[in-house]
């Protein structure tokens, strides 16, 4: 190592940079103590340079020493952190002065003496020696020697103690100040004071101080330099604060005479302006104005600075200030007298004037103030002299009185004007007219006052408006009595026509105080003008358009209704109207029942209710008999709005007609529909408890006592317990009747049968029961004839369902098979995919449950525990005073799911718990979901919804094993994604109105469940492969119809194999032209992922002759036709060379993976997302099939 400088030589820098992967850096630093002229000097460094890894971090302080390498460039060696020693002190200190700063880099610089540590009294020490040894010394250099030592400590600019030796007077690091000062000149002393006068403090010599205090205090001193002075009196000589205090109190003396001098010319000086409080400053805050800022706060200042109160020049200057105000202000009301804000500015200073202070103006006032008024009066603005005598009233009456009476006349005059002018406009009499009334007599007694109203009251009398009548008459302003309004109201409303009376009520106007006096003239001069022309022609006399009434552009009735509607409103709430009365009751019954359809009125008289039910006939409902799968209704809204809103009692009017019809085949289904609407006008929902059971408690009555007093027809009598449930019958009567009812009605009694097969009062089979729903001689509805089908087929045989031979044989011979579609209402219909909301936390939101019926929770055992509370429980599980609606039903929900081995139960103090084992988790969502249980996921903050895009025809769900992941709920796998469907349950007995096939598998003992060929069990299984194959069938349904004239094709032949055999169909209409046309229909054999329906029509044949599936691609699978071989061996049918053939040498195309068009029949090709697409015609497959 060459070490240049000597090895007692180091140096101070900043570590640049250094790259560890290079292994190569820079130091920078300066020439001090180096025999260099260059300033900045930079070092190279690598990591031998280094005696420690720390300090090659960027921007490191370091000490370092030179030395030369072999290509005679200058490297940094022994490099190190610096310390705080005292070695490494004094080497810093070395760099005070010239060599502070160091050129780091990107023109960055580094101050040395900020970044390394120098005790004070070693600088102190270093610039005591700079002044002793300076040759040029003299009392400026030394000055500027101290001014740079102590510009680099910090200063407090806002601090009594500003500077760092102000700081250190008080501590143990005085004597270093005191010892640096020591040195100095009394000449050297006083240049450091006039740079730093707080430096006095350290000086004790009273001559010296005497001395400084005359140079400072001259007669070009400042304030400035007198606010140092006043801060030194602590730390100086008694006798020089003294001295100190006389002068500055003879040199602020004068300042404060001139301050006075130039306040007196404002006009915006209070007296607390000229108080010296602090308080008072900080009140006031900062002026806006700050030419006063400023002189108001140099006189604060200089009060500060002496003892003398200065009485009597502020009261002079006060009152110059008033003077000038006043002048101002007067000059400004003369200049500014048609601009509102500056009046009122005028007005206000004005108002707010001293009793002393205005009578010294008084007669400058009323010069200025009289010369105004006259002329405003000359130029007709009573108005703003109206205005200016109210805010006048300091003036006194002796000055305004003579104004008043000479306005008096003018007044009345200027109000009759502007009477006539807006004597028709009700606003504009309250607007305008009054306005200027309240305005004009406000500076007058009440006498004169009602002088002006008496001459005003007779123009009053000519107007043509009711608005204006009945302002005057209930308004505000009273001039007239109600009972002269409302009779020269009568007087107008005579001469109007219907044109004038629609304008007058669309406006719906609310006059008189609402009065019924006022709607009765109204409604009484509409009865004179309409009264006798029907509804169903227009009041305004307009002729009725030719052509049918559907085409019409307007329609007489709704714009008749419209009027009457309007001219109603005129009468008010809870009061009734004679001449509406009569107007009513003088319509006819098809004018009635126009007011009510549109509103008019709200009830119609019995006569009119017994005219509509003696009307009804099939005719007046939607759809044929055949297709009554849900309770019929009225296509006569009207109609049907009269039954449910009327109040009259419609079972003995409906009674009565039942009873004299003949109930023949035709008229049983008229008797159900009449039947149906007997409780058309029940008490709905939103009626309270008791008068929903008052209802029902005389509906029961009347039934059963017209039963008991009148022969009821048979048929009758199972119409009436079917639909109501009030009355008995005979089985015989139900068999006989049974077919003729509409399907609805079929349907709703197998499933009250069904309830009473449930709670024990009957027992049947399956078979039993369809023989007593059926006679033989007229088939029950398509959907009733399905459903006992499959039930008798697995009451028979367990492992049986549905397919398409049984369903082509129960369509064979019926003329209703577009009805076997209605078995969706005793199946899980689809409503669309149901996803998870998450609810805000937000107690206001109505779908939040604030209580449930029970909590599913699982215990440390890890069974899961159902408690059913007899009262609703909140979150937590606290009983809260409300009675669990569904307590017994959920205890019944769970004993009809579920076998007494499969769950365990126990009374408990509140209600009941059931165990499960955890592997019935999601199942129990059947119970929690919809009683309203706390379980898992199901809280307060979710809620369901549907995507009805997804509806389909029936549900095929099926239940997941697990709960998801995310909300911790059972769902249901549907299309390979999930769906939160309410979950598929057995019906309690309450909901018998909503059983499914589901439930009477369960009365009948059926299983629904569904075992696998390993034993693994799927509940509900047999119901689910159900409602997917009528899913499937939907669609194979619709390629059974001929496409030419829509009938049903029939089975062409039947092969000898596959469980589906029926594959060849043909239309036998013989008015076809497509009869006898084959037409191959077949469901895909690509189960798992495809339900598609292969219709010949549409597909093309692949290359081994099988039609192609449209959604899927598959055409033939060697497997398919091994698996057909051997059914042909078990049943002992042919199996032909072809079919031989075809398996031996492997020909499928689905186990080859060879997809086809079904639309020209191509080979598909793959494309890069996985979709098969058909070069030729670019169809495409979905590769999820």
């Amino acid at each position: 190592m060459k070490l240049i400088y000597g090895a007692d030589k180091y140096f101070i820098g900043a570590v640049k940079f250094f790259d560890t992967n290079k292994d190569f850096g820079f130091i920078a630093s300066n020439n001090c103590n180096m025999p260099s002229p260059k300033y900045n000097q930079d070092f190279y460094v690598c990591s031998a340079s280094f005696i420690e890894d720390e300090a090659k971090k960027e921007g490191q302080i370091v000490v370092f020493q030179v030395d030369k390498q072999d290509n005679g460039k200058k490297r940094a060696v022994n490099v190190r952190r610096i310390t705080k020693s005292d070695e490494d002190a004094q080497l810093a200190l070395s760099y005070y002065g010239d060599h502070e700063y160091i050129e780091y880099k990107d023109n960055r610089k580094i101050n040395l003496y900020t970044h390394t540590f120098k005790p004070l009294g070693m600088v102190a020490d270093k610039v005591r020696h700079i002044i002793e040894e300076d040759a040029e010394r003299s009392p400026e250099k030394t000055s500027e020697h101290f001014k740079f030592f102590v510009g680099h400590y910090k200063q407090n600019e806002y601090s009594k103690d500003r500077y760092i030796f102000d700081r250190q007077f008080s501590t143990e690091d005085k004597y270093i100040w005191q010892s640096l000062l020591s040195i100095f000149t009394d000449e050297e002393r006083l240049a450091v004071l006039k740079t730093y006068p707080t430096i006095v403090r350290y000086f004790d010599d009273a001559d010296l101080v005497q001395k400084w205090l005359e140079q400072k205090l001259n007669d070009n001193s400042t304030l400035s330099d007198w606010q140092e002075v006043e801060k030194s009196f602590e730390y100086i000589p008694n006798e020089c604060v003294m001295y100190a205090k006389q002068h500055i109190e003879m040199l602020v003396d004068g300042k404060i005479n001139e301050v006075f001098e130039e306040l007196s010319t404002r006009s915006d000086i209070s007296e607390d302006d000229l108080k010296a409080s602090s308080e008072h400053r900080r009140r006031t805050g900062m002026y806006v104005d700050r030419d006063k800022q400023n002189a108001v706060s140099k006189l604060w200042s200089y009060l500060h600075l002496t003892s003398k109160q200065y009485e009597e020049e502020i009261a002079k200057c006060l009152a110059s200030v008033k003077k000038n105000r006043f002048k101002k202000e007067l000059t400004a009301f003369v200049e500014k007298q048609y601009n509102d804000y500056g009046r009122n500015d005028f007005f206000t200073y004005l108002n707010n004037l001293a009793t002393e202070d205005f009578l010294s103006f008084k007669e400058e006032l009323v010069l200025s103030i009289s010369s105004i008024i006259d002329k405003a009066i000359e130029e007709n603005k009573y108005w703003q002299v109206v205005d200016d005598i109210r805010q006048l009233k300091v003036m006194g009456e002796e000055f305004l009185n003579p104004y008043r009476q000479k306005l008096l006349p003018l007044i009345k005059d200027k109000l009759k004007e502007l009477l006539r002018t807006n004597l028709n406009s009700p606003y504009r009499i309250e607007s305008d007219f009054f306005s200027a009334y309240e305005h004009y007599s406000s500076v007058y007694e009440k006498a004169e006052i009602e002088e002006i109203k008496q001459e005003l009251i007779p123009i009053l009398r000519e107007t043509h408006s009711i608005g204006v009548l009945s302002e005057v008459s209930t308004g505000f302003h009273t001039w007239l009595t109600i009972d002269e309004a409302l009779a020269l109201s009568k007087q107008i409303v005579s001469q109007w026509g219907y044109g004038k009376l629609k304008e007058f009520v669309s406006d719906e106007p609310d006059l008189f105080d609402h009065s019924i006096v006022f709607a009765n003239i109204v409604v009484a001069r509409a009865k004179e003008v309409v009264g006798t022309i029907q509804l169903c022609q227009f009041f305004d006399g307009t002729p009725l358009e030719e052509g049918k009434k559907e085409y019409y552009s307007r329609y007489p009735e709704r714009e008749n209704s419209a009027f009457l509607k309007d001219l109603k409103k005129l009468i008010p709430d809870g009061q009734c109207s004679s001449e509406w009365d009569d107007y009513v009751n003088s319509r006819s019954v098809d004018d009635l029942l126009i007011l009510f359809e549109h509103d008019v009125i709200t009830s119609l008289p019995k006569n009119i209710v017994e005219i509509i039910i003696n009307a009804i006939s099939l005719n007046g409902v939607y759809a044929d008999k055949e297709r009554w799968y849900n309770k019929p209704s009225l296509k006569n809204r009207t109609h049907a709005k009269v039954l449910e809103t009327t109040e009259v009692n419609l079972f003995p009017l409906i009674a009565q007609r039942l009873q004299s019809m003949e109930m023949t085949d035709e008229n049983v289904a008229l008797a159900v529909l009449l039947t149906e609407l007997v409780t058309a006008n029940m008490p709905g929902g939103d009626s309270d408890f008791y008068t929903r059971r008052n209802w029902e408690t005389s509906f029961t009555s009347q039934i059963q006592n017209f039963k008991k007093t009148n022969n009821i027809n048979q048929r009758l009598a199972v119409i009436w317990w079917a639909v109501h449930s009030k009355t008995t019958t005979s089985t015989a009567s139900l068999k006989e009747v049974f077919a003729i009812l509409p399907p609805y009605l079929q349907i709703k009694i197998v499933k009250k049968l069904f309830k009473s097969m449930s709670e024990g009062k009957i027992h049947h089979t399956a078979e039993s029961f369809y023989n007593l729903i059926s006679n033989g001689e007229r088939p029950i509805c398509f959907p009733l004839e399905i459903a006992f089908t499959y039930l008798k087929l697995r009451e028979k045989d367990q492992s049986k369902t549905l397919d398409n031979n049984v369903m082509l044989q129960l369509l064979e011979g019926r003329e209703d098979t577009d009805e076997w579609i209605g078995i969706r209402s005793i199946v899980t219909q689809c409503s669309g995919r149901w996803v998870v909301n998450e609810l805000p936390n937000d107690r206001s939101n109505w779908k939040r449950n604030s209580y449930f019926n029970g909590i599913i929770s699982k215990i440390q055992d890890g069974r899961l525990r159902v408690f059913i509370p007899q009262k609703m429980i909140d979150e937590y599980g606290n009983i809260k005073d409300y009675n669990n609606k569904y307590y017994a039903r959920t205890i019944q929900q769970i004993q009809i799911t579920y076998k007494e081995n499969e769950y365990q139960i126990v009374n408990e103090q509140n209600g009941v718990s059931c165990y499960f084992d955890e592997a019935y988790e999601a199942e129990l969502f059947a119970i929690a979901r919809p009683f309203n249980f706390k379980y898992n996921g199901l809280n307060n903050f979710v809620g369901f919804e549907t995507k009805e895009e997804d509806q389909e025809e029936f549900c095929e769900c099926r239940l997941s094993d697990k709960v998801d992941n995310y909300h911790d709920l059972a769902f249901y796998w549907c299309g390979n994604k999930p769906c939160f469907r309410p979950p598929v349950r057995y019906r309690t007995d309450d909901e018998w109105e909503y059983y499914t096939i589901l439930d009477f598998m369960r009365i009948l003992g059926i299983s629904p469940d569904y075992i696998n060929r390993n034993g693994k069990r799927t509940k509900f299984g047999h119901y689910i492969i159900l409602s997917s194959y009528l899913k499937s069938f939907a669609k194979f349904y619709e390629h059974l119809k001929c496409r030419e004239c829509g009938k049903l094709m029939k089975p062409s032949d039947i092969t000898n194999f596959t469980s589906r055999a029926v594959t060849e169909f043909s239309c036998t209409n013989d008015n076809c032209k497509k009869k006898g046309f084959i037409v191959y229909l077949n469901h895909c054999f690509n189960k798992q992922k495809c339900n598609a329906t292969i219709d010949s029509r549409d597909s093309k044949q692949c290359p081994n002759g099988q039609y192609i599936c449209p959604e899927c691609g598959a055409c033939c699978s060697t497997e398919n036709f091994r698996l057909r071989i051997s059914h042909l061996h078990m049943t002992g049918g042919f199996v032909s060379d072809r079919l031989r053939t075809f398996v031996e040498h492997d020909l499928g195309h689905w186990e080859k993976h060879e997809i086809f068009c079904y639309k020209c029949g191509n080979s598909m090709q793959m494309r890069s997302d996985g979709h098969r697409v058909c070069p030729n015609c670019e169809t495409e497959y979905d590769p999820n099939k």
